[in-house]
């Protein structure tokens, strides 16, 4: 299956070209599992070429700061992120879990 959006939470979603997708994962994965283990909220989003959309929504408040840190740094690098740049940074800073660093 081949990854296609972005999941926030329950009901907001950021739609990303396939090749963002890859690159946010592979940006994000390792980073978390090496900081917080296989959390559920964790686990779930490293699985998630297995369900079709990356998924943070059940990273709790710590994950979900980190995560945000790390894929708006993925926006800088990426080519294939920089155009989906602003949806992405708009979409994490709305989650109430997201803490300004």
């Amino acid at each position: 299956m081949s990854l296609q959006n972005l999941r926030v939470s329950e009901g907001t979603e950021v739609w990303l070209l396939k090749s963002a997708c890859r690159d946010l994962l592979a940006a994000a994965e390792k980073p978390l599992l090496d900081e917080f283990g296989e959390t559920e909220g964790v686990g779930y989003f490293s699985a998630s070429e297995y369900y079709g959309t990356l998924d943070a929504s059940l990273m709790t408040a710590a994950e979900f700061s980190r995560f945000a840190v790390l894929a708006l740094g993925a926006a800088e690098q990426s080519e294939w992120l920089k155009p989906h740049k602003a949806a992405l940074k708009t979409a994490l800073e709305a989650d109430p879990r997201f803490k300004p660093v």
